[in-house]
């Protein structure tokens, strides 16, 4: 499996994780991502994969982040539940469709 692939599943699980403790955000620092997969030099790549979660529709925002963008210390903040489930992407139907 591809570092990307590793950080897209870890983030799934990590949103499915606090999504069934019933919290309604979750907070995610790159560096904690990049340790607990045992990346070497890749809080860039884990940073890049965190930003393509980012959703302006579920008011997703940057909790911290250095002027580069990048680093461990970057801080992002998810609300919950996300519009896909943890093994595959799914859209959910919007609430007019029901």
């Amino acid at each position: 499996m591809k570092d990307a692939d590793r950080i897209r599943s870890c983030l799934r699980e990590r949103f499915a994780e606090a999504e069934a403790k019933g919290l309604s955000v979750v907070c995610v620092k790159a560096g904690d991502v990049h340790k607990q997969l045992g990346l070497v030099h890749q809080v860039p790549n884990v940073v890049q994969v965190m930003k393509q979660f980012l959703s302006e529709a579920h008011r997703d925002f940057i909790a911290k982040q250095p002027p580069s963008g990048q680093g461990s210390d970057v801080i992002y903040v998810f609300r919950l539940p996300r519009p896909y489930t943890l093994n595959r992407i799914s859209i959910t139907s919007p609430s007019w469709t029901t």
